[in-house]
């Protein structure tokens, strides 16, 4: 029989691991979904940090740097940034 620790621990052995590397508007993309790393204490965080994703057998997500968890957000909108040609500021103004 497993004590409640061993318990805990168990789903990091059985989970799925996968490395990405945070980009410079600290994102990461998983399987066409985008998590957006937040500020997390004692976690000092760079572009271009690799970043384990920790894909729990109850379908949980973990992300870690360096050994340290860290905050995320799930992106439901992925914001595309247009860049206007000069003709078109010129016929706006």
């Amino acid at each position: 029989k497993l004590t409640e620790q061993e318990q805990k621990g168990l789903d990091l052995i059985l989970c799925r691991r996968e490395a990405r590397t945070l980009r410079n508007d600290f994102t990461i993309p998983l399987r066409n979904t985008w998590y957006q790393i937040l500020q997390t204490p004692r976690v000092a965080m760079r572009p271009q940090d690799q970043v384990i994703v920790h894909e729990l057998p109850n379908g949980m997500i973990r992300l870690q740097i360096r050994g340290r968890d860290v905050i995320f957000k799930e992106i439901t909108e992925r914001r595309v940034w247009a860049i206007r040609s000069a003709r078109t500021l010129a016929e706006v103004a």
